[in-house]
């Protein structure tokens, strides 16, 4: 997976892998130090073109709540 953030100062990119837990949860680790490289897991909902993520267990990153907008395209651009 890719991902990519953007903030008023710049922006950060990270690749990583992910799985689905047993218990149904996102689980991914990242190979930057996002999450200090290490493993979490999130139980993933959708409300329209928002996907919220809760941590349930294992690194959480800076938040136990992240949202993000789906948009069109692919990890490569538009």
């Amino acid at each position: 997976m890719a991902a990519k953030i953007n903030w008023r100062g710049g922006e950060d990119r990270a690749a990583g892998t992910w799985e689905i837990s047993p218990k149904g949860h996102y689980c991914r680790t990242w190979s930057n130090n996002w999450a200090d490289g290490k493993p979490g897991c999130f139980r993933v909902t959708r409300h329209g073109t928002t996907l919220i993520f809760d941590h349930e267990n294992g690194a959480r990153g800076d938040a136990d709540r992240y949202r993000y907008r789906l948009v069109p395209g692919s990890a490569r651009g538009p």
